[in-house]
């Protein structure tokens, strides 16, 4: 790599030289580019495909958990799991949310389910059920007696069913990418027809959904774990969000 005391001991030699002043000065600009050149290809290509699955292949650490007690082996300082389906029926807006926390010290999974009508009004929402939930070993269970699996259209997650991993994304035909260099985030997008999504989303067999993995800076350089995945179909969009609870302060020192 060239730094300005190279540049500045190469013009004082040519100078003693007696080599022309425009000369020097082309040779100079030669030596300035061919140091911009270096750099820049010494840089990551962040905004790569490969690049970016190397890093979002990390899904695969959850997809797939069939059994939610499993997740305490992966993440033992506890986790939380976050989903969030919206739909539309009879012209109506809905939204199923479910936020369960993984308890280490209890190994219990346990949390909330709210139900909510989205008004036309982007930020009122009017609440139409609410429920605490509990995970056993087969399934998410509603202490409310009126929440029904005929009401959430579902009992349990997508990432208990789905496999993704590095070779299945790579497969996959790609819809967008991006890297910010100003967070550090990142997020590619894929379509993709698979019968365990579309019989999760109730989508038509041959149904093409748009899937989203989205990763922050943090989970990026080992801070915290955590991403969240969306599949966008006809039908419905779902999200799921997985996020550790440990914290790795000497993994955010050094990356500052």
């Amino acid at each position: 790599m060239v730094y300005y005391e190279d540049i500045r001991r190469f013009v004082l030699i040519r100078e003693k030289e007696g080599v022309p002043m425009r000369k020097r000065l082309s040779l100079l600009l030669v030596l300035f580019l061919g140091g911009i050149v270096i750099m820049t290809g010494c840089r990551e290509n962040k905004n790569s495909r490969q690049w970016i699955e190397n890093k979002v292949s990390a899904v695969s650490r959850v997809y797939p958990t069939e059994d939610l007690f499993d997740l305490f082996k992966e993440f033992p300082e506890g986790f939380e799991i976050r989903s969030v389906e919206q739909y539309k029926e009879n012209g109506k807006s809905y939204s199923n949310r479910i936020k369960l926390i993984g308890d280490p010290s209890v190994k219990k999974i346990s949390g909330k389910l709210t139900k909510v009508l989205k008004e036309s009004d982007p930020y009122r929402e009017t609440t139409l059920m609410e429920s605490d939930v509990t995970y056993t070993e087969d399934k998410l269970n509603f202490l409310n007696p009126d929440v029904s699996n005929e009401i959430l259209n579902y009992n349990g997650f997508l990432f208990q069913k789905l496999s993704l991993n590095k070779d299945v994304l790579a497969n996959l035909k790609l819809k967008s990418k991006a890297y910010s260099w100003e967070t550090g985030d990142v997020d590619i997008s894929y379509y993709i027809t698979d019968s365990v999504i579309n019989e999760y989303l109730h989508e038509d067999t041959n149904q093409e959904v748009a899937l989203w993995i989205d990763f922050n800076r943090d989970a990026l350089i080992g801070y915290q774990f955590g991403f969240a995945v969306s599949f966008k179909g006809a039908k419905s969009d779902y999200t799921e969000t997985i996020v550790s609870q440990k914290i790795n302060e000497g993994a955010l020192k050094n990356a500052e």
